[in-house]
């Protein structure tokens, strides 16, 4: 059995915080609506609806900040708004539904 080495450097914090992510520095600006897996101060996982190619840069926001203690989410590592990279991009379909786990890296 190939057992995966972890290779974070930061502690994850679970999450499920409602997002918005579009593709930066094209000219077809489209948003998507998605959710927070998980996230540290370096980068997080989603889901989305839609295959993300590694290497593609995004733009995502917090739609609406599951808490107000600005101290705790500056911490955890949940940014408002922020500029990231794919790393990497796994399905999730099953016959029920289409679905993407995607991590990314912040800049």
């Amino acid at each position: 059995m190939l057992v995966r080495r972890e290779r974070r450097l930061d502690d994850r914090f679970l999450s499920n915080a409602p997002i918005v992510f579009s593709s930066f520095s094209t000219r077809f600006w489209h948003e998507c609506e998605s959710t927070t897996r998980n996230h540290s101060k370096d980068g997080m996982c989603f889901e989305s609806d839609h295959p993300l190619t590694p290497g593609s840069d995004l733009f995502i926001r917090v739609a609406k900040h599951p808490n107000s203690d600005s101290a705790i989410d500056q911490r955890a590592g949940l940014r408002s708004s922020t500029l990231a990279r794919v790393k990497w991009c796994q399905d999730l379909s099953d016959a029920h539904r289409i679905c993407y786990c995607v991590g990314v890296r912040y800049y």
